[in-house]
């Protein structure tokens, strides 16, 4: 351990240690005295935390919302590297070049045998004439959009259904029901896929956190349009592929 650059804190919580009020997941009373429970017998039995205020000690947080109002709620982790899906830079959110933003966890096995392109999948295969530079669809969403819910997806759902719901070669479900026709119509998975594959562009827009969208799209062939900046506060998202971007 004296050679370690890190050392992993093996403690996770689920999202029952979630309460969900005002559009957003909060950690309970009880995953906040866990944490420090936590903390307080890492600090108590080994010396590395102490020596690097725990600069050195990774910790994951998988929810939807990442690691929001953590620092705040158990003032310990304030130097502790966290691991998250959600990248959203804010002081009470993401560190910049202190916390680490990793892709959501998915079925990769489920992703690929489902993907028209990896041999031997259950999806059909593309044609010639279904091409994603001849798709029906210019952009594709389907989800949840929730009007009636502030800083739900920083707003870019709402913005894009009240825009373009009546839009030719724009395909927009919302599964709530409050898109202009009004309707609640499921989409089964098949027909999900079928939409994505038809699209040329699918919205990956964040929702109370992180998406699975983008990589769903890809699967798919379609080109995912990542939208997750917040007008209000001026902030954007780091994102686990940032670096593969040009």
């Amino acid at each position: 351990p004296q050679q370690a650059d890190y050392f992993f804190v093996p403690l996770y919580l689920s999202l029952g240690f979630y309460d969900f009020e005002y559009g957003l997941y909060w950690l309970t009373g009880r995953g906040a005295n866990m944490l420090r429970r936590a903390f307080a017998y890492v600090r108590a039995t080994w010396p590395f935390f102490n020596r690097s205020r725990g600069a050195d000690h990774l910790l994951v947080m998988t929810n939807d919302k990442g690691n929001t109002f953590m620092r705040g709620a158990v003032p310990a982790t304030e130097h502790v590297r966290f691991i998250t899906q959600w990248g959203w830079k804010r002081p009470h959110i993401h560190l910049p070049g202190q916390d680490i933003v990793v892709p959501a966890m998915l079925r990769v096995d489920k992703l690929l045998a489902e993907s028209p392109f990896v041999e031997g999948s259950a999806a059909p295969p593309f044609h010639a004439d279904e091409l994603p530079t001849d798709s029906p669809y210019l952009l594709s969403f389907v989800g949840s959009v929730r009007f009636h819910t502030p800083g739900y997806s920083m707003g870019v759902r709402q913005a894009i259904f009240r825009r373009y719901n009546q839009t030719a070669r724009f395909f927009l479900r919302d599964l709530r029901g409050d898109s202009k026709q009004g309707v609640h119509k499921k989409l089964e998975p098949a027909e999900y896929l079928r939409v994505l594959r038809h699209s040329k562009f699918c919205l990956a827009p964040s929702g109370m956190g992180f998406s699975t969208r983008t990589y769903e799209s890809i699967a798919q062939g379609c080109v995912p349009l990542v939208i997750q900046d917040d007008p209000l506060s001026n902030t954007s998202v780091d994102q686990a592929f940032d670096e593969l971007l040009p």
